[in-house]
């Protein structure tokens, strides 16, 4: 976790992403009790470059296109992985514009309104880059390998 938050704190002096507020310390009531020995208990914030949701392109559904980027929606994302029947297209020229919520093969996806909230997956490595809408949160990772497990936290019922 240290070298983790050294290789952050490198990425804010580089201005390779912004700085971001401290998080409030974990509390000793915070930490369950069953949590194994020698791990240790962070803010999901500490160990990220990027968490935040999509948006929606300007025009809304009018700026669909038949072939273009992909546009995750939250009924694309399922806990198995991303699905893409009834999945959104949008022009490259869009995708630029929305830049600040492309996300990268290997982020996670966190559905964070409606019916499906909670439901999250990895964007997987066959694919080059996508877009999401406000429904969506990305989470991307300093340590790529994390991933999965928190994924799979995020799928806990704790």
């Amino acid at each position: 976790l240290e070298r983790i938050a050294e290789e952050k704190a490198q990425l804010v002096k580089v201005k390779e992403i912004p700085k971001t507020k401290p998080l409030p310390a974990i509390s000793p009531d915070e930490i369950p009790d069953d949590l194994p020995a020698g791990w240790s208990m962070v803010r999901l914030g500490e160990i990220v470059t990027k968490m935040g949701s999509g948006s929606t392109p300007r025009g809304g559904q009018k700026a669909y296109v038949d072939d273009g980027v992909i546009f995750l929606r939250s009924q694309n994302v399922w806990n198995e992985g991303v699905r893409l029947d009834d999945v959104a297209y949008i022009s490259d020229e869009v995708h630029q514009k929305m830049s600040n919520t492309k996300v990268l093969p290997g982020d996670v996806l966190l559905n964070i309104t409606g019916a499906s909230l909670g439901r999250t997956t990895i964007f997987p490595s066959d694919f080059v880059e996508a877009n999401v809408n406000q429904h969506v949160t990305i989470i991307r990772l300093i340590e790529l390998e994390m991933n999965k497990f928190v994924h799979l936290g995020l799928m806990s019922p704790m």
